[in-house]
């Protein structure tokens, strides 16, 4: 997988001779489309994971763990842009 796009912009400039640009977009847009149902998907997991029971903390309501839930979502979403 790790240099499997590179190998992929180089081939498409030899072999068929695409402008490396146009070829990264491409291969930029196949990841990107690539991404979108993992992201739903991931989404939907944390929304209908069971609520977790802490007993050594105070009562957490499933609205607080979803919460909890969706911004560790954020964040890692935020990491995937970056």
């Amino acid at each position: 997988m790790a240099g499997g796009e590179s190998f992929r912009i180089l081939w498409a400039n030899k072999l068929f001779g695409i402008s490396y640009t146009n070829a990264f977009k491409t291969i930029f847009f196949e990841r990107l489309v690539e991404a979108i149902p993992v992201a739903l998907l991931l989404i939907y997991i944390l929304h209908s994971f069971p609520s977790l029971e802490i007993k050594f903390l105070p009562l957490i309501d499933s609205l607080t763990l979803k919460s909890t839930h969706l911004l560790f979502l954020s964040f890692l979403a935020a990491g995937m842009i970056l």
